[in-house]
């Protein structure tokens, strides 16, 4: 197993000193204190956040030292696994959901039933921190991917925003009015983005499009890849239509989702952080925002959202979890913490004490509540979910970026490779 991961993934140089550095310097009075290393996924709002609440609790925690590091979501997963791989990572990780088995392998997370009381957390997102029966990651917030769009675009195109696509003819159908360009054809307004070539988004937007087609990525008992279904096939011709047909995008178009929908260039999408940050930096802009369930391909399906989250679990390398297991718990059992997390984030908490807090001072609470006791689904589970999820993205971009390309043998040639991968290691659970 340590030859796979090494052969995997190389080893940073520079991983002992990302990992265990911190962000701020050294004293000799630390010498004597509990050093407990912590990695977030995020940007400059995440460093923040943890610039504000760790000294709080280094305050009331004298005999321990956090150190803590802030990596971007697009290199910062690698880097991580990349750090367990040579032995060097970090006490508390950050991980999204859908990752949680991938990195019990890697050893950058392992069994903290211990230290929490499932009943202080809302049921889904909690047992969803769990592998085999053992909990390995608590969630510091939920996340839902759905059909996020502005209400005044929706207004000045004509269109209703209070009556969003009902299905997805209508859906391609709205985008097209949402799309403008420019008298030479260069894009200026994105009707609704396509994404492409993303590690993780691209996967994400076709499985919650599939589900709402009344298709899988798994078989039932989750030993069989179905990701050339007659239901797969129609998904990603759909899709690849959005983009080259009813042209309401350009690959490549949209940088950062949550800029682009902020600044209004991308008005419609099937993603999770579209918001985030808005209510903070744009609070006369938030109130435009809506989200809902992705439409079902027609009257006979239904639509649904996908619901993951922001996870955060002690490592098999820790060396003292009780003190790891403090500053976890200080994390995400703080319901202003809490609370602060999921509005910049833009997600609803799953801590039972925030809820209230959440809705008093969050413009979406309740919208959160309806769509969390709505349709939802989640990514499929399996250790090796890294190379299965990149399987599937690259045979997504072949059909979404090679208009002519034979959809069905693309996507037979990828089941083939994920089946050989199941077939070989744990099955996957399905969705």
């Amino acid at each position: 197993m340590k030859k796979r991961l090494l052969a995997l993934c190389i080893v940073l140089l520079t991983a002992g000193m990302v990992f265990a550095g911190g962000s701020k310097e050294s004293s000799s009075s630390e010498d004597e204190k509990t050093v407990v290393t912590l990695t977030f996924l995020g940007n400059q709002v995440q460093q923040d956040f943890l610039d504000k609440w760790i000294p709080l609790f280094e305050e009331n925690n004298p005999d321990i030292d956090v150190q803590y590091t802030v990596l971007d979501w697009g290199t910062g997963k690698t880097k991580i696994l990349s750090s367990f791989a040579g032995g060097v990572g970090s006490d508390i990780v950050m991980v999204y959901g859908a990752d949680i088995p991938q990195w019990i392998e890697y050893g950058a997370l392992s069994p903290i039933d211990e230290y929490f009381d499932p009943e202080m957390f809302i049921e889904v997102p909690f047992e969803m921190g769990k592998w085999n029966g053992k909990l390995y990651a608590v969630p510091l917030q939920s996340k839902l991917t759905g059909y996020y769009y502005r209400a005044d675009k929706y207004e000045e195109a004509g269109l209703d925003p209070d009556n969003p696509p009902s299905d997805w003819q209508q859906l391609a159908e709205y985008s097209q009015k949402l799309t403008k360009r420019d008298e030479n054809g260069n894009l200026i307004q994105s009707g609704f983005w396509v994404t492409t070539s993303h590690s993780y988004k691209t996967l994400t937007q076709y499985a919650v499009f599939l589900w709402s087609a009344g298709g899988s990525l798994f078989s039932e008992d989750g030993t069989k890849c179905t990701f050339n279904s007659r239901e797969a096939v129609t998904t990603a011709e759909y899709i690849r239509d959005l983009l080259n047909v009813y042209k309401v995008d350009d690959a490549g178009s949209i940088q950062n989702e949550s800029t682009d929908f902020a600044q209004g260039k991308m008005v419609s999408g099937v993603c999770n952080n579209a918001p985030r940050g808005m209510e903070i930096s744009n609070p006369e802009e938030v109130k435009f925002v809506r989200v809902v369930p992705v439409p079902p391909i027609d009257a006979n399906h239904t639509g649904y959202c996908e619901i993951g989250g922001d996870y955060l679990g002690i490592s098999a390398t820790c060396k003292n979890r009780d003190a790891a297991a403090r500053v976890l718990k200080y994390l995400v059992e703080t319901p202003e913490i809490v609370i602060q997390s999921c509005i910049e984030s833009f997600g609803p908490p799953a801590l039972k004490s925030a809820v209230d807090g959440f809705r008093a001072q969050s413009f979406y609470a309740d919208v959160w509540n309806d769509l969390s006791n709505g349709n939802v689904k989640v990514q499929p589970l399996h250790p090796r979910w890294g190379e299965i999820q990149a399987i599937m993205t690259k045979a997504l971009d072949v059909i979404y970026l090679e208009p002519n390309a034979d959809v069905q043998q693309v996507l037979d040639d990828a089941t083939a490779q994920v089946d050989a991968i199941i077939a070989e290691s744990v099955p996957a659970l399905g969705e």
